[in-house]
């Protein structure tokens, strides 16, 4: 196999409030604070392919303008018409929770739908693109990718950030912040603001943070540590792991068919049955549930 890499960079005047829609088919989506003010953009392409001619080829045909349409500004990075690529494995394993199988997505992109394998012998060329993008204070960024992972550090901006296959990481800065994964695990630490994380099929770790926050997943479990304000999380097949937390007004754990299990000195509980706890924490209310597993305190 041939490999090619190809670098590109990109700028394009920023400001408070500015919306961007930031859009990639394979690849790491790196955002980072701004320490200009502007957008910067930068990005490795790296093609593989059975000759150099050909790996050549395909990295020369990815590119990811910066598109100004008004008050937005669009980032998609555009790829050759191909029915179907390989994402290497090693690149899903450098997300926040580390290792996992072998991949086979079917991703709908730019008008059509692109093949994702992580297998070797499936005869596909390696195509992605890991992008960085530095945004500015207040911006309003709407990410998603396709396959590979998301991560967020120290950006002061609101954040909806999405992956069909791969993690996702945000890490310090406050804005609102909601996550999407259809497969993948979700890490969110040190950030303030309201978080809403929604998963069919990952596990979520919430840790030292504060503002109204959402968690629920439909298979994976669920881990919260020093939180700060109205806390609601519901797992409907994965233990929901509590402790350390300051409720505001409302703290609500539920599992479909997992272990809930809250680490708190000053709970008071005023009804308790098999899975079921009802109580008052730092005068927030309590209501932990399981269907089908325990509920401990």
């Amino acid at each position: 196999m041939s490999r090619k890499e190809r670098h590109i960079e990109r700028r394009a005047a920023g400001r408070p409030g500015l919306a961007i829609d930031l859009r990639n088919l394979t690849g790491h989506l790196t955002l980072e604070p701004s320490p200009s003010g502007d957008v910067e953009l930068t990005a490795l392409v790296v093609a593989e392919a059975d000759d150099e001619v050909q790996a050549d080829r395909l990295a020369r045909a990815v590119d990811v303008p910066l598109d100004p349409q008004g008050e937005l500004l669009v980032v998609r990075a555009v790829y050759p018409d191909v029915a179907t690529l390989r994402y290497p494995l090693a690149e899903l394993a450098r997300g926040a929770f580390g290792e996992r199988g072998d991949i086979g997505v079917s991703v709908p992109y730019a008008g059509s739908v692109v093949t994702v394998t992580s297998r070797e012998d499936s005869g596909a060329p390696v195509l992605y693109a890991d992008i960085t993008l530095r945004v500015p204070a207040g911006a309003v960024v709407q990410g998603w990718n396709g396959v590979g992972n998301v991560e967020a550090g120290k950006v002061d901006a609101v954040l909806e950030l999405s992956s069909e296959c791969g993690d996702v990481a945000v890490q310090g800065g406050s804005g609102d912040t909601r996550v999407l994964t259809r497969t993948g695990d979700t890490l969110v630490l040190e950030r303030s603001g309201e978080i809403e994380v929604r998963s069919p099929a990952g596990d979520v770790a919430v840790v030292a943070s504060s503002g109204r926050i959402a968690v629920e997943t439909g298979s994976g479990g669920i881990a919260l540590d020093r939180l700060k304000g109205e806390v609601r999380a519901a797992s409907g097949s994965g233990d929901v792991q509590a402790r350390d937390i300051s409720p505001r007004g409302f703290l609500y754990l539920a599992s479909g068919s997992g272990d809930v299990r809250l680490e708190a000195p000053g709970l008071l509980p005023v009804k308790q049955e098999e899975g079921l706890l009802l109580g008052t924490l730092e005068e927030a209310e309590v209501r932990l549930s399981s269907k089908s597993g325990l509920v401990r305190t």
